[in-house]
């Protein structure tokens, strides 16, 4: 696949968000009555680990690596801009004690809001005009996600106070991912194991950790970067986790 055709691949996902589920979506819209405890460290799962629950903040920057082909140069520059506002610069990522995990796009204006809940392995996402939208991660949708390596280095940096590790992901496609971790901020493996979409179980598996950066190459030219800017273990995470009282559709 070539650098063209990657970038039409990309815009493709970056356009047409991959989203997500149905089964429990009435007792997670009235979660409201369930009494769930959900603040800070959860060690319940295991005597030797400790799973983060709490949210980490984000802030995102998309940019690109210069091209001397016009073309490839224009769709660059549309993805950077429609990224950017889709998507939003401000994320949020929330665990609770159950291994679901929470994505806020604070300033998306396409994608509002992204939940994956463990027990069924169902991923919803909002949009930002108000639609809901589910699917069942329990197959890959796209072939060209396929791991062609998958390590940790021994590159070591610190954020927020957190001496990390890089793992590094590299697909069929091109496309490399740097992950950032570090084994004090695990993540429940509730929260992947089943996760099927994008061979987030093998990846998460190796990563292990919540990563305080990310940084994505696609193309080897759009690049997107995640970094944490703030952990916050002390907030209440159940009004969180209730889906919003509106029309609900599968994705397709």
């Amino acid at each position: 696949m070539n650098k063209t055709s990657l970038l039409a691949f990309i815009l493709l996902i970056v356009t047409s968000a991959t989203a997500f589920a149905q089964q429990t979506y009435l007792l997670h819209q009235s979660a409201r009555v369930l009494d769930f405890p959900t603040i800070g460290i959860n060690n319940q799962f295991d005597g030797n680990s400790t799973y983060f629950v709490g949210c980490v903040e984000y802030k995102v920057t998309y940019s690109g690596l210069s091209t001397d082909v016009p073309e490839q140069q224009e769709k660059l520059d549309f993805l950077i801009e429609n990224s950017s506002s889709s998507y939003g610069l401000k994320r949020r990522h929330c665990f609770n004690e159950h291994g679901d995990w929470l994505h806020i796009y604070g300033d998306g204006k396409h994608v509002s809001k992204n939940w994956y809940f463990a027990d069924t392995n169902e991923e919803y996402i909002l949009f930002a005009n108000g639609v809901l939208k589910y699917l069942i991660n329990d197959k890959v949708s796209f072939q060209e996600l396929k791991i062609a390596r998958l390590e940790t280095t021994g590159n070591k940096k610190s954020i927020l106070g957190y001496d990390l590790q890089q793992v590094i992901l590299e697909r069929e496609s091109g496309t490399i991912v740097e992950y950032w971790v570090t084994s004090q901020l695990l993540r429940d493996p509730k929260s992947y194991i089943k996760n099927k979409a994008a061979y987030s179980d093998v990846v998460l598996s190796k990563v292990k950790g919540v990563h305080l950066h990310k940084r994505s190459i696609v193309a080897g030219m759009f690049v997107t970067d995640e970094e944490a800017i703030n952990i916050d273990e002390d907030v209440s995470l159940s009004e969180l986790f209730i889906l919003p009282n509106v029309a609900l559709y599968k994705m397709e």
